[in-house]
């Protein structure tokens, strides 16, 4: 005669229960311990792979156009202008624009002919040799002061005279500025297809300069003289501009933290410092590398 056996569940106990969710824990941690610094390491070597392959494209693209170019010209420290039979292709390095703790407006304007324009002496020295700059005056909603460019000269924000008035004032209910700056080489600079600042009501090209929530300018102003003049915002990227004008990015992981490009005697020598985009916070992926441009040739 078989016995019977009765088998009763009666589940875990707390203690049983707390020692299975340690022992989980430790070797949890373990696990974490093992494959974060992994994935971590996996993370920044993929992203310097990518800083290389953009540097590298990029180099790739001065090559070419240097090669296939009569002149190689700058036109700014950050704009390359490269001259062939009867056609013009430019490179251009964005500077970020933005409006610091002091309503101080730092960072530069571009343009592919007029150049850079300099909005503060603050982005050269802090001790400034010669003082000008651009602010954004809160309780007037506008920009006043004066910027700079070695090629056209003063760029003035604000005036009002008996003869004169103009302004560059801002919608904070569109974020966008509008109205006109003003240089006596070039005349008007337009920073809004629309009058009053929403340039949601433009009917066909909808242009404007605006600020973003991190205080970033960024956009489009319109001169009758020197066409589109480019407001990067954060986008410090590099942009190649072709014969028919049309305009593309050439940098879409990386920006641009140093640019420096000079001419020395017939050559052209350049520095460029670039950063990834998303890095893993605190630690930062760099690059740094150097050109030499020659007329036909870079090497």
């Amino acid at each position: 005669m078989m016995k019977k056996f009765n088998f009763q569940n009666k589940g875990f106990s707390m203690i049983e229960l707390l020692i299975y969710l340690g022992i989980l824990v430790v070797v949890l941690t373990m696990i974490m311990q093992i494959t974060v610094p992994i994935i971590k390491s996996n993370i920044v070597t993929k992203g310097q792979t990518q800083i290389r392959q953009e540097i590298a494209y990029l180099i790739e693209k001065l090559t070419s156009e240097a090669k296939n170019s009569l002149e190689v010209n700058l036109v700014s420290d950050w704009i390359i202008r490269f001259k062939k039979s009867n056609q013009e292709s430019y490179i251009r390095f964005g500077q970020k624009t933005y409006i610091n703790e002091n309503n101080e407006v730092l960072g530069y304007m571009h343009s592919f002919y007029g150049g850079t324009f300099s909005l503060n002496c603050k982005n050269f020295n802090t001790s400034c040799l010669v003082n000008y700059g651009v602010v954004f005056n809160e309780q007037n909603q506008r920009l006043e002061g004066w910027a700079w460019s070695p090629i056209l000269g003063w760029i003035h924000f604000a005036t009002s005279s008996s003869y004169l008035e103009y302004n560059v004032r801002y919608n904070s209910s569109t974020r966008e500025f509008y109205g006109y700056a003003w240089n006596d080489v070039i005349g008007w600079i337009k920073f809004n297809c629309d009058p009053s600042g929403n340039s949601q009501n433009c009917t066909s090209l909808k242009w404007k300069v605006a600020l973003d929530e991190e205080k970033n300018i960024y956009g489009y102003a319109w001169n009758d003289v020197i066409g589109w003049i480019v407001f990067d915002g954060k986008n410090a990227y590099a942009f190649y501009r072709d014969q028919n004008n049309e305009v593309n990015l050439l940098s879409k992981n990386i920006y641009f933290k140093k640019v420096n490009f000079e001419k020395v005697n017939s050559s052209i020598n350049g520095y460029l410092k670039a950063e990834l985009i998303s890095p893993l916070p605190g630690k930062p992926i760099e690059m740094e590398t150097y050109v030499n441009i020659l007329q036909g040739k870079l090497r």
